[in-house]
Order: C-alpha cells, then sequence, then structure tokens
C-alpha cells in the first residue's frame, strides 16, 4: 500500500498541514484493515486528523506553534473562569474526597470540567475521560475518591497501630 507519493509535490513548494493530514488518513485506512490493523490506533490518527483540519492551510513549519498558541488560549480560558461551576479551579487539591463526591454532582459541570478536575485532582489521563461518556467520567473521579478513602482509612489504622507498639 503507497501511503504517501513525494513526487506528487512540487519540492520547491512548502509542505502544508493538509499534506501531514492526508498522510494520517492513508495510515489510519492502513490501521483499519480486518486482518493486521490496529482500531486503537485508527481512531487516534483520526482525531487526530480532526484536530488538525481548521489549521489545513498553514505551512507545517508553523504547526507547532498555533497548536501551542490554541493550547495557551485553552488554558487562559479555563483559568480565566473564577470558578468551575461551584469549585475553584486552584482548590482541587485542598478539597477532601467527599467534598469532591458532592461538587462533582453539578449538572451546570460539563465533560471537560469534569475532565479537569479527574486529572487536577486524582491524575486520571484527561485523553481518557475525554473519550468517556459524562456518567462514566463521573463513576472514575468517585472510584478514585472512595480509592483515596480507603487508602487514608489504611494509613489511619497503620498509624494507630503503630502507636499502640511499645517494642
Amino acid at each position: 500500500m503507497r501511503l504517501m507519493s513525494h513526487s506528487r509535490r512540487d519540492p520547491n513548494d512548502n509542505p502544508k498541514i493538509r499534506d501531514l493530514i492526508g498522510y494520517l488518513n492513508a495510515l489510519a485506512r492502513a490501521a483499519a484493515d480486518d486482518t493486521v490493523g490496529n482500531p486503537v490506533l485508527r481512531n487516534g490518527l483520526s482525531d487526530l486528523v480532526a484536530v488538525l483540519k481548521p489549521l489545513s492551510k498553514l505551512p507545517l513549519d508553523q504547526l507547532g506553534s498555533s497548536l501551542t498558541a490554541a493550547r495557551k488560549e485553552r488554558s487562559l480560558s479555563i483559568l480565566s473562569r473564577p470558578k468551575l461551576g461551584q469549585i475553584e479551579l486552584v482548590r482541587f487539591d485542598r478539597m477532601t474526597s467527599t467534598e469532591i463526591k458532592r461538587a462533582i454532582q453539578d449538572p451546570s459541570l460539563r465533560k471537560a470540567d469534569l475532565a479537569e478536575i479527574a486529572f487536577e485532582r486524582f491524575g486520571i489521563s484527561r485523553a481518557k475521560t475525554m473519550r468517556l461518556r459524562k456518567h462514566e467520567v463521573l463513576a472514575d473521579i468517585n472510584a478514585a475518591a472512595s480509592n483515596e478513602d480507603a487508602l487514608n482509612v489504611i494509613s489511619e489504622q497503620a498509624r494507630r497501630s503503630g502507636m499502640a507498639r511499645t517494642s
């Protein structure tokens, strides 16, 4: 299978992001093969193509700066919000797991907000949570909070057992 022909492109012409998109699409088609394909890779490449499409007219050498600018813009928009629903963004690490469980029940929270909470508080991958449905993200956060509670109980019991020891 031919993924990309270099002979069609003028060597004096700067490659564009659309050239990369074409290559990624061809790679995704190859990964879609039933016998030797990789559906997870195909889905990932398709997602990447969707992200790159708005930038398709830019030269390839501007890709990094365009993505960095988009990431900074997204970060600024998140950080400029004084509150994420009822939760202040900077307070995730200070909240108890019970407070987190209560706070995530706010129906105004979007899946992206929940993904941010999951990442900031529990280290759950943003990419993973963005692939899930909102109720699954809620379930993951609740499970992480419950695990944290269980670890706190175990830690407290271990501390008490250590204090009771005299030898």
